[in-house]
């Protein structure tokens, strides 16, 4: 009675299930016919411990089966053996096999990724900056091979975006656009990507597809435009526009006007202020309209012009101090002795 409890109780070690586990697998690598028996592996997907196991003896006598390798680096991988995987998919990423270079490729860059993050967490520099590279390298070679599908071209636009490789995002930008997608945030992103990597016509393209797609900051779009071609000496282009837009907006105008300044261009600018000055009834702005003509003029060196001008208009500012201190000072300033002292007497006399 005592033995048979004895038996009972006993329990096996983990020496002797790791020996029947290991006498098991190759069992089935010598007596299993090989085909059938990866094809059992490759439709396991619960004990992938088991699976790698098999795999690994049956790699000591088939070493050249490429096959069998890329099994063992994806099962390798989907228990957490990133490090066994890694060696594996720098092996067959040259494979002359282009189906398991794709897929190894693929792998090698998932898994490299995630020891990205991790060494990004520890704080390696070092490391970070090689692995870095190397994800550059196998991403190239992903997009010039194309080792995504029409669905995937998103995510490989994010990937670039990650790796800051800036002629790559536009080139997958510009294949998300292809497919008709016109998001806004694509656009704007197009249009950002185009003034870095200079390609001016590009850039053009994406603002004013935003001018339509984004009316609601239209006038944003519209300035972004004007700056840009400034910003590339494209002065022709930018009066258009400005003049364009002159047409039905008094900021536009403004705009015009200081673009004119800015270019010595000062009686034009002159002419536009006069009109906003003649047209407004708005006391304030017609005071600001008529200062911005004046000193355009004595930008210019117009200055005679200038004084001629004001003792136009000079009555009608008499009631503001700051006017009327704004003219005398033109006079003086262009020696117009005798305006200045005929408006003088009749500030006295308007004022005594």
């Amino acid at each position: 009675m005592s033995r048979a409890k004895s038996e009972r109780l006993y329990v096996v070690s983990y020496k002797e299930i790791f020996l029947i586990f290991l006498t098991f697998s190759l069992i089935l690598v010598f007596l299993f016919p090989k085909d059938l028996l990866k094809e059992k592996l490759l439709e396991e997907e619960n004990n992938y411990d088991l699976s790698v196991l098999y795999l690994q003896n049956m790699m000591r006598h088939d070493k050249l089966d490429e096959k069998l390798v890329m099994l063992l680096a994806t099962r390798s991988s989907q228990i957490g053996k990133n490090a066994l995987s890694l060696k594996l998919t720098k092996l067959l990423i040259h494979s002359k096999n282009p189906l398991i270079k794709r897929e190894a490729i693929l792998l090698r860059y998932r898994l490299l990724k995630e020891d990205y993050f991790y060494l990004q967490a520890k704080d390696n520099i070092e490391e970070l900056e090689k692995i870095k590279k190397e994800l550059l390298e196998l991403f190239h070679i992903i997009i010039q091979q194309k080792y995504y599908t029409q669905e995937e071209v998103h995510q490989w636009y994010a990937e670039s975006i990650f790796l800051r490789d800036d002629s790559y995002s536009f080139k997958l930008l510009e294949e998300i656009l292809s497919k008709g997608d016109e998001d806004k945030k694509l656009l704007v992103e197009g249009f950002y990507l185009a003034q870095k990597l200079h390609k001016n016509s590009d850039a053009l393209a994406f603002i004013h597809k935003l001018e339509y797609a984004d009316v609601q900051n239209r006038e944003k779009w519209l300035l972004s435009e004007y700056y840009f071609l400034l910003n590339n000496n494209d002065l022709n282009k930018a009066e258009e526009l400005l003049i364009q837009e002159a047409k039905e907006s008094i900021q536009w105008k403004v705009y015009l006007a200081q673009f004119y300044v800015g270019h010595k261009e000062y009686k034009k600018a002159f002419a536009i202020y006069r009109e906003m000055f003649e047209k407004t009834k708005d006391i304030n702005l017609k005071q600001r309209y008529f200062i911005e003509a004046i000193r355009s003029l004595e930008a210019g060196k117009y200055l005679k012009f200038a004084a001629n001008f004001a003792y136009k208009y000079e009555d009608y500012f008499i009631s503001s101090k700051r006017m009327r201190t704004f003219i005398l000072k033109l006079y003086l300033a262009t020696n117009d002795l005798k305006k200045a002292a005929e408006y003088s007497k009749k500030i006295l006399k308007e004022y005594e």
